[in-house]
């Protein structure tokens, strides 16, 4: 990979963005190690991975809700390789690499962050990986997405390259990597790199070795890594120790005779090599003392199967704490295999086995994953408490189409809460009291039940649970629910020629009513809810028959009463009073006044006017359309003459099956 001198400077950021991908060339040794995450068995490799973060820019990542989307050219694409070539349709979306080394620490190369800009610019996202053959990451959980908030210590010369940065949160769903924090790398270790080479979704590639290790800032190593690779951890393959950064190296690629690009090959000694700084040139790292030994381990409200304990630390060092309960005895403490883990000097555990013994460790861990030594005490659990009596006297008591009333009766001691459940009649028979849904505590002796369904058998059963959570044996009451009553009696009332009123009797708390031109369609699933007898209907259809239908219903509409009321009623023909003469001449422009009897919705009239002469006959004749709605509507007729008898005719268009109406008007 061979670096650009750093005093090159690009006056715009994408420019910059560019040098920084570019600058890191590296190249293959002897045989292409690379591979996907999917493609590994490994398990240690799997874990480290796990750790290793892609630096993305920001404007290629969009979040929309708990999702980032992650856009970027293909490796054929962006470097033009051939398509033969290894990886060439996957996505090059990152920039450098980086590894976790805490909670909210990652450390990546010095010239990847040379500036406040560079933090804010670029977004850290973990698992930026390939699934499967073809399943690119196009996105990935917004949970694993962090942002740079500070540089905390950052060096970029030809010795020395790297930087270690502050995310925006703690990383709490994989551990920070351990890291050399002094002497250095033997010279016959197996190395392993796991990062972004080219940009690409993570690689891990093993199966490198030291090729030089003399000077104190980097050593020189021959991992297949190219551009992208940048601030990739470097392993002790064998321990998952981390011994360096990968920072720069040999040229990546090489253009072939056809025009693309394939990489360059060396045999695993020849070529440069790639260079790697030393992981203890970050003094931070190795100066973090290892936090104080928690104290005072105490338990309280310990029980068959779970205890509460506390402990406590002054140490500002503990960034956490790892613990472990195990039987008892448990001489061989470990704090890096604990399993929990706790922000604070408190924690709960539950699925204890009774009258056992137990031992508690606990460690204490500093920022970068360092342990304190482990802190144990002991403590046992205590026997079943006896099971708890039966609930007596069930009774099942204001029954009613949806809801019952429950009461019963404990006096019992060993009682914590009571947990119960209504099923079906047939189904009583399966149910256990482990599988009762509903609980109360131990003061409550009934509870209001519903959503039933009417005219329907049902059990109740119920059960009292120790603070053990052992259960009695169950009590039961069978119970039916009523009928939903039905709706009887309706009638229409204020019939008009757009509304109507509906009437009926009924007990019910609340009704679906159904009007339609088609009596064969009136399901109550489809009418309007109302918990009134009584509803008035607007913007009918003059003179139409509908249809109605009324139906009971308490908790669920799908619950309806067995029997409805129906009804069929024909809307009133639009009623007008049209004003025989004619006011307001204007010109030869008069105005007719049209007064709506029976209705107040909107309704077009077809207007026809002729000239009477004195022998009877009609000429002149006219057309014109307008609308009329409730009250007195104003229509403007044109052409008239004045102090002449004229013949209007008045249809209804939208109603064809309505009579025309015929009036004589006088022109002052």
């Amino acid at each position: 990979m061979k670096q650009f001198q750093s005093s090159i400077v690009f006056s715009a950021t994408f420019l910059l963005s560019l040098s920084l991908f570019a600058n890191d060339n590296k190249v293959i040794y002897g045989v292409d190690n690379r591979l996907d995450v999917y493609q590994t068995k490994n398990p240690l490799y799997l874990e480290l991975a796990k750790s290793t973060a892609a630096m993305i820019t920001s404007s290629n990542i969009k979040t929309l809700g708990n999702q980032s989307y992650i856009s970027g050219e293909t490796l054929k694409e962006r470097h033009g390789v051939c398509s033969s070539a290894l990886f060439a349709d996957q996505v090059t979306s990152a920039r450098c690499s980086g590894f976790l080394v805490a909670p909210d620490l990652l450390v990546t190369a010095g010239h990847c962050m040379k500036t406040q800009d560079d933090c804010s610019d670029n977004l850290w996202v973990f698992d930026f990986k390939m699934t499967g053959p073809n399943t690119a990451p196009k996105n990935v959980s917004s949970d694993q997405v962090y942002r740079c908030t500070e540089i905390i210590d950052q060096v970029y010369t030809k010795q020395n390259d790297y930087a270690l940065i502050r995310l925006d949160r703690r990383v709490s769903d994989r551990k920070p990597l351990q890291v050399r924090t002094q002497g250095k790398i033997s010279n016959n270790v197996d190395l392993l790199m796991i990062g972004h080479p080219s940009g690409l979704p993570t690689k891990i590639a093993d199966g490198a070795n030291l090729r030089e290790n003399g000077n104190p800032y980097f050593f020189v190593s021959n991992t297949d890594s190219f551009g992208g690779n940048s601030g990739s951890a470097i392993f002790d393959a064998e321990t998952g120790l981390v011994e360096g950064i990968l920072v720069r190296g040999e040229d990546d690629y090489e253009q072939q005779s056809s025009g693309c690009s394939l990489p360059k090959v060396c045999s695993k000694y020849d070529c440069r090599g790639e260079d790697i700084t030393r992981i203890t040139n970050i003094e931070i790292l190795s100066k973090i003392d290892v936090p104080s030994v928690p104290e005072n381990i105490s338990f309280n409200n310990v029980k068959a199967t779970s205890a509460n304990f506390s402990w406590s630390s002054s140490d500002s060092l503990a960034y956490e704490y790892r613990l472990s309960i195990d039987p008892a005895p448990f001489a061989n403490p470990d704090c890096s295999k604990l399993e929990h883990s706790s922000l604070k000097g408190t924690y709960s555990v539950s699925d204890l086995k009774p009258s056992t013994a137990y031992v508690v460790t606990i460690c204490a861990v500093n920022a970068v994953g360092y342990f304190s030594k482990p802190i144990q005490k002991s403590f046992s659990t205590r026997a079943f408490l006896p099971i708890p009596q039966t609930p007596t006297q069930l009774t099942a008591l204001n029954v009613k189409a949806s809801s019952a009333e429950l009461k019963w009766n404990s006096s019992d001691s060993l009682t914590q809460s009571f947990v119960f459940d209504f099923v079906k009649k047939e189904y009583a028979q399966n149910i256990t009291c482990d599988s009762l849904s509903l609980k109360a505590d131990a003061s409550t002796k009934s509870y209001l039940l519903n959503n039933f369904r009417s005219d329907s058998e049902y059990t109740f059963i119920i059960c009292a649970q120790n603070e053990d959570g052992l259960f009695s044996a169950p009590s039961q009451i069978e119970f039916k629910t009523l009928s939903i009553p039905s709706p009887k009696d309706l009638t229409v009332e204020n019939l008009s020629a757009d509304q109507a009123t509906l009437r009926w009797n009924g007990e019910s708390t609340r009704y679906s009513l159904v009007i339609k031109k088609n009596e064969d369609y009136l399901d109550c699933e489809d009418g309007i809810y109302t918990t009134s007898p009584t509803y008035k209907v607007q913007e009918l259809e003059p003179f139409t028959k509908y249809f109605v239908r009324v139906c009971g219903f308490e908790s669920s509409i799908r619950d309806v009463s067995k029997e409805s009321a129906t009804l069929a009623f024909t809307t009133q023909a639009p009623l007008v009073n049209v004003e025989q003469t004619l006011i307001r001449q204007i010109r030869k422009r008069h105005i007719l006044k049209i007064h709506a009897l029976n209705f107040i919705n909107p309704l077009r009239v077809h207007l026809n006017y002729c000239l009477v002469k004195k022998n009877g006959k009609e000429k002149s004749c006219q057309a014109q359309t307008a609308t009329i709605a409730a009250g007195a509507t104003e229509v403007l007729l044109e052409d008239l003459r004045s102090k002449s008898n004229y013949s209007l005719t008045m249809s209804f268009p939208d109603y064809p099956a309505l009579p025309p109406s015929k009036y004589t008007l006088k022109t002052p």
